[in-house]
């Protein structure tokens, strides 16, 4: 009998220390919703709906087609702050947990570049990498003039102005 009462004593412990981690977890802010709330001026919540994600985990994101929404722009854009405030707001009313958020000025080795621009052969093979991954097409294009290395078809690229939600 006491073996039974010393494992339930220890499976209750067990549970409730779980429980408390879980409940912990609830309570303090992840370190990508402490971030959100200091470069976005207008976000008051704590408790953001915004998932940080880099270029190999939005591939990630991507490849496995699952249905999510991803936000590109950064918070250099002022109309990502002016907006960053009601989607969160709309998110939460519409129980949707995570939008992923991908910056496009990458830091590439202390030089930051907006791969959107599509000025080195490396940006223009990301920027179409996420282009003709997600379908995206906003009507407007780089032209070939203004660009020296297209899409691997030889055509133009679809640009995509920030913020934009797909």
């Amino acid at each position: 009998m006491k073996k039974i009462f010393s494992f339930l004593v220890i499976l209750f412990v067990l549970i409730c220390s779980l429980s408390c981690t879980e409940k912990e977890k609830e309570d303090n802010p992840t370190e990508d919703q402490i971030y959100f709330k200091s470069v976005y001026k207008y976000l008051d919540d704590e408790k953001s709906v915004f998932v940080r994600v880099d270029y190999n985990k939005l591939q990630e994101i991507i490849d496995s087609k699952e249905t999510v929404i991803i936000m590109f722009g950064g918070s250099w854009c002022p109309n990502c702050q002016a907006i960053v405030k009601f989607v969160n707001e709309m998110a939460k009313k519409m129980y949707i947990d995570e939008i992923y958020c991908f910056d496009t000025k990458i830091d590439f080795d202390g030089e930051v570049r907006d791969i959107r621009r599509c000025n080195t052969e490396s940006d223009t093979k990301m920027w179409s990498s996420i282009v003709n991954k997600i379908g995206f097409s906003s009507g407007n294009t780089v032209k070939k003039e203004d660009v020296e290395i297209l899409d691997e078809d030889g055509l133009t690229l679809s640009t995509m102005p920030v913020p934009t939600l797909v």
